[in-house]
């Protein structure tokens, strides 16, 4: 099944960098600097809290299809209730894996001023499913309630 283009839009998605300990952020969502190591690179103030990761999103172009039917995914163990969304790209487009965050309507943010840490918080969906066929993949998105 091919896609059009003209059904295709702007989305966004964001791999999983890892698992780090949290940066401390001031009241204006700056960086707390403690200080400076042998090389002159700042020291920031870490929270003592891990939390997942997120490399910058990327920009693609997909269509979206919202809701379903039982008789399209129950074979793979997938129900209705387990996915509000998918998307069909040619397989290997993009490197989505079932830990990547996808932005359909809302805007990209960060919880620094520096934009270099992810507010995962206002991503639209997750990634739940890969489900692969011989040229193409379909990924199965939960809504990532706000």
């Amino acid at each position: 099944m091919r896609e059009f283009r003209k059904n295709q839009q702007a989305l966004h998605y964001a791999l999983l960098k890892g698992e780090e300990e949290e940066y401390k952020l001031d009241s204006n969502g700056n960086l707390i600097i403690v200080g400076y190591d042998d090389d002159d690179e700042p020291i920031y103030k870490m929270t003592g809290k891990t939390v997942l990761t997120y490399y910058k999103p990327v920009e693609f172009n997909s269509s979206i299809s919202f809701g379903g039917s039982e008789v399209d995914l129950l074979p793979f163990g997938i129900s209705n209730a387990d996915y509000d969304a998918t998307l069909v790209l040619d397989k290997d487009t993009i490197p989505i894996t079932e830990t990547s965050l996808i932005w359909y309507e809302s805007e990209v943010l960060y919880k620094d001023l520096q934009q270099t840490i992810v507010d995962s918080k206002s991503a639209d969906f997750t990634v739940v499913k890969i489900v692969p066929s011989l040229n193409q993949k379909v990924y199965v998105l939960k809504r990532i309630v706000k």
